[in-house]
């Protein structure tokens, strides 16, 4: 069997953060737990992205993403706007069609009486046209029951919430979330009793007896203004809640009871609502501190609540079952409730009831409760105990069993979805004109259908590499793995090499793939990139710029199902800001910002997940608990890098000088934090003494560098025993590795420090700074020295020297490595597209 559930109700923003969103959320996931052989399937509107992405990270451990799936339709199409009735007609028809084309066996509404307000979409096609049995959860018939209160005052509202009933009805089975729900169903609607069954409710498991640390329960205190023991209410606002009853009883109960308590309202209330709230409390002599109206709290500040406070009270007229008064008692603590509609069911305990809609009888069993210590503690065992009765497992398996007794309708949904759909369209009575929807609903429709395919789609960012390679190290990276991942796909993928266009969307690089591979063909123009779920976004390439341009981009692309990594190659422009250009450390926590709000950051060392780790912790707010942070170690293999070729006429001649002197080579961009200048000084002062070594740079100019490059160029050992070598290929940089005698690596900050491993390949001892990262590549293969003075420095390299002469310097020959098919292999299987996951052929590196 088939389960398709409509998420909406637990997407909405009316009622996302309330009972029925929560319970919509949790219902699912119990659904998901207890399938059994069944398949369940998520449906998402995609209108309500961020809750698209919550409930894509809240499931992705209890169904694969290509069971979470998304529709949309063109907005707005609310039930408020009076021009809003044409697009609604277009919504319900996409929303059906893309239903049908799951071919589900039954579909669940969660919330068929969903938000008015905004773009909720809940409708029910007769199972003879459908194909499919449609079961509706229902929550209250709360509005039916008080219509002077709900729906009297408005007539749009009326006529949304009795054409929502007529849907209702057009369901075969109704599951409702208590016994009162289901006695009101068959009293009120004359449903049959043999089709609406008690599924029952519970709550997260995080509503559990608890200790609050002292130092949060102060923080909460603090910020809260609470001073004394208190009586909480948390729950809707609306007039049947009953807070102003609650303000009434609590100023009731005697003085000295009042004195030496507080009266806390958790919620979200308008300002007028407070402002009302005050006015009854002085009206009835409440000081200012004894109620406490908190506003919105985070779940983190709710259940501290829950763990604090002495007593809860629920003082409500009617509920459907009432979540809040079940989550209290999961936390263990003494609740009282009216006796009325579910709460009697959910409370369990006769004595703990009263009349809520007389305002003594409240009064007393609050100040009974707060006073007899021994009634009080009665109701705290009887919380833990009945609370136990309600599980979210038991309501998904008798869900099921329900669900098994009903025989499917014979007919079968269309069998081309998207052509039925574009017919249904053209016969509505009130659709806009196409040219005002057509491109929006053809991008749209394209996703929620995507073309039948075998092979997903693996999206790779070459933005900067594609503009123009300048042979740094994160684009070497960039050539290596991309030439991996073309050569040999991840099975059931297409590598797709992408950059980002003007527009803040991405484009197939086309040409610049063609150049790549050194194709001979006509190159392709590049087109914007189609995405659909169960693809994958690999952002390789680093361009600080881009990236934040395109948030909204990749916002939707993980609404679809497109799973977004990026690549974190360091955080040296937010570590040392002075080494680096003006604007480079806002530029680089802006790009951080964006790679937050992905699935995962996959860094090139686990000194770099370390250090994003605790960074990402001060930001505020900082990223979901599903945000993932992992890393890889990168290849050295040169010739797969895809290396660059040539040699200069005087190379030899140039090899040969490098050879007749002990050659230290620094290898790496001419920049402040690589400490050229730190190791110019010292081998300065080296030549002073009259030691006989050479320093071989390898790199360009890079920033902030202008004075340093003068000295080098005028230094009268110029070409001498100071030799500076720029732009060179990958060919020539083999041959100066293995002329020379040691790598030099002074960096005062790296992401992984590559030319360590291309030294180790070539068996050239290290001399490094004792960086993690450096540690962390090298381990026990490499001589460190920690000092940061230039005088340090020359002392360290006498000393390598030494040993160098006697052969007894560390050696790098048995150092460990990876090559770039092991480096995008690893890489592949960290963002879940390989079941390997190589990083090192040993762990010896950690610890040096």
């Amino acid at each position: 069997m088939r389960i398709v559930i409509d998420m909406q109700g637990a997407q909405s923003a009316g009622n996302r953060y309330r009972g029925i969103g929560r319970y919509v959320h949790d219902f699912a996931k119990a659904m998901c737990r207890n399938r059994g052989e069944h398949e369940v399937i998520l449906v998402l509107n995609g209108a309500f992205k961020e809750a698209c992405i919550s409930i894509r990270d809240d499931f992705k451990d209890l169904v694969s993403q290509d069971h979470i799936r998304v529709w949309q339709a063109p907005g707005p199409f609310d039930h408020i706007q009076a021009d809003a009735e044409g697009r609604r007609g277009i919504a319900e028809q996409v929303r059906l069609a893309f239903i049908r084309s799951l071919q589900p066996s039954v579909l669940i509404n969660g919330a068929l009486f969903d938000s008015v307000d905004d773009e909720s979409v809940v409708t029910v096609e007769a199972e003879d046209r459908a194909g499919y049995i449609t079961v509706a959860v229902l929550h209250d018939l709360i509005p039916l029951i008080y219509p002077d209160l709900y729906l009297n005052a408005s007539a749009s509202l009326r006529q949304w919430y009795f054409a929502q009933l007529d849907h209702l009805k057009a369901c075969r089975y109704l599951l409702a979330n208590s016994q009162s729900t289901r006695a009101e169903a068959i009293d009120y609607l004359q449903w049959p009793a043999n089709r609406i069954e008690n599924i029952s409710s519970d709550v997260a498991e995080a509503f559990s007896v608890g200790t609050v640390m002292p130092q949060t329960a102060a923080g909460l205190q603090a910020r809260l203004g609470l001073c004394r023991p208190f009586v909480m209410y948390t729950g809707g606002m609306d007039h049947r809640k009953n807070v102003h009853g609650l303000i009434e009883a609590y100023a009731a109960m005697p003085q000295d009871v009042q004195a030496q308590h507080q009266l806390v309202i958790v919620g979200k209330l308008s300002l007028e609502q407070i402002k009302d709230m005050r006015q009854l409390a002085r009206l009835h002599g409440l000081p200012d501190e004894t109620l406490v109206l908190t506003g919105f709290v985070s779940d983190e500040d709710l259940l501290a609540l829950y763990r604090l406070c002495k007593l809860f009270v629920f003082p409500s007229w009617h509920e459907g079952f009432g979540l809040p008064l079940l989550e209290a008692m999961r936390c263990g603590k003494a609740v009282l409730a009216g006796n009325t509609s579910a709460m009697p069911e959910v409370v369990g305990r006769a004595d703990a009831l009263f009349n809520p809609q007389d305002v003594w009888s409240i009064a007393e069993k609050m100040a009974l409760a707060l006073q007899n210590d021994g009634f009080r503690a009665e109701l705290e065992a009887h919380s833990l105990q009945h609370s136990r009765q309600f599980s979210w497992d038991l309501s998904a398996q008798r869900s099921i069993v329900v669900l098994e007794q009903q025989q499917a309708p014979a007919m079968l949904p269309d069998a081309e979805p998207w052509q039925a759909l574009m017919a249904r369209l053209e016969a509505l009575p009130r659709r806009p004109a196409p040219e005002t929807y057509g491109l929006a609903l053809a991008q749209m429709v394209d996703r929620a259908f995507p073309p039948p395919s075998t092979a997903k789609r693996m999206f790779v960012d070459v933005t900067e590499l594609a503009r123009h390679d300048a042979r740094t190290g994160i684009q070497r990276v960039v050539r290596s793995i991309l030439k991996q991942w073309l050569s040999s796909p991840p099975a059931g993928y297409v590598v797709l090499p992408v950059r980002a266009g003007q527009d803040g969307g991405y484009l197939l690089a086309h040409a610049f793939t063609q150049a790549f591979l050194g194709a001979a063909t006509r190159p392709e123009a590049d087109t914007p990139v189609a995405f659909y779920g169960g693809d994958t976004f690999v952002g390789l390439d680093f361009q600080s710029d881009d990236v934040p341009r395109c948030s909204a981009f990749f916002e939707q692309m993980r609404v679809w199902g497109v799973a977004v990594y990026f690549v974190v190659y360091d955080l040296l422009p937010l570590q040392l800001p002075e080494c680096f250009q003006d604007g480079a450390a806002a530029s680089h926590a802006r790009w951080l910002s964006t790679v937050a709000r992905s699935d995962g950051a996959i860094c090139i060392s686990a000194a770099v997940a370390d250090e994003l780790k605790a960074y990402l912790q001060t930001q505020s707010p900082p990223p979901p608990d599903s945000f993932r942070v992992d890393w890889f170690h990168l290849g050295a293999d040169i010739e797969e890098s895809a290396p660059s070729a040539g040699m200069p006429v005087d190379a030899n001649q140039l090899i040969s000088k490098i050879q007749r002197l002990p050659s230290f080579l620094m290898v790496g961009t001419v920049e402040p934090r690589k400490g050229h200048a730190q190791a110019l000084d010292a081998m300065e002062q080296l030549w002073a003494s009259g030691v006989e070594a050479q320093l071989v740079i390898v790199g360009k100019s890079g920033w902030k560098t202008e004075a340093l490059a003068e000295r080098i160029q005028a230094h009268p050992e110029r070409d001498k025993r100071l030799i500076w070598l720029q732009g060179i290929s990958d060919e020539y940089l083999d041959a100066v590795y293995k002329a020379s005698s040691a790598l030099l690596a002074v960096s005062q900050g790296e992401g992984f420090g590559l030319p360590l491993i291309e030294a180790a390949q070539r068996g050239l001892p290290i001399v490094a700074r004792d960086l993690p990262v450096f540690m962390e590549v090298a381990g026990a293969h490499a001589f460190y020295f920690q000092q940061e003075q230039h005088e340090d420095l020359a002392q360290a390299l006498r000393e390598w020297l030494a040993h160098f002469a006697s052969a007894s310097h560390p050696s790098s020959a048995q150092m460990p490595w990876l090559t770039w098919r092991e480096s995008a292999n690893g890489l592949l299987a960290l963002i879940g597209q390989t079941s390997a996951s190589p990083r090192w052929a040993t762990a010896e590196h950690l610890a040096p």
